[in-house]
């Protein structure tokens, strides 16, 4: 019976070792090549336009409850969903540094911890200063919305997602 309780805690402390040392190695990560992410900054070389894309995220989500007038006969039931939204500003300048056009974007979603789902309602966005030849088109589906910008006859395009606690990121 001796033997069971030391072999069993020579095991146990075996493993916590092994624990201890695997939580201590970092783990190695690569950055990718055309972007990098500086907290809340990404920065993103567009090879189809030549130009980078610089993003920053401000503010933080705006939770905005919906309340909806329910009878005292199902006073127990209540709407789980929730109104969000996020700000981001993507300025766009060409390999030289010169600003081609700023780009303000906010999203908007709905999301429910309760029932697990999660939906962008809309994109809106605003260029700064208006770009001749640069056109939009946004598109959303579920969770996911993109907006397409299309500048010197090539398309990119901004996607965002929403998640089911209510933050909204870029994909």
């Amino acid at each position: 019976m001796k033997k069971k309780r030391y072999l069993l805690a020579a095991v146990v402390v075996a493993l916590f070792a092994l624990a201890c040392t695997a939580a201590a190695a970092e783990p190695e990560v690569e950055a990718p090549e055309q972007s990098a992410y500086l907290g809340d900054v990404e920065v993103m070389y567009v090879p189809e336009w030549d130009c980078y894309v610089i993003t920053t995220e401000t503010g933080s989500p705006a939770h905005e409850y919906v309340s909806t007038q329910v009878s005292a006969a199902n006073a127990t039931r209540a709407n789980p969903e929730k109104e969000t939204s996020k700000d981001f500003t993507h300025t766009m300048v060409d390999s030289a540094g010169n600003l081609i056009a700023t780009l303000d974007v906010k999203v908007y979603g709905i999301y429910s911890q309760a029932d697990g789902e999660a939906q962008i309602t809309n994109i809106t966005w605003r260029t700064t200063p208006t770009v001749s030849g640069m056109t939009f088109r946004k598109v959303l589906n579920g969770e996911t919305g993109t907006l397409y910008v299309k500048y010197n006859q090539k398309e990119i395009g901004f996607t965002y997602r929403i998640y089911t606690n209510g933050t909204i990121s870029r994909d």
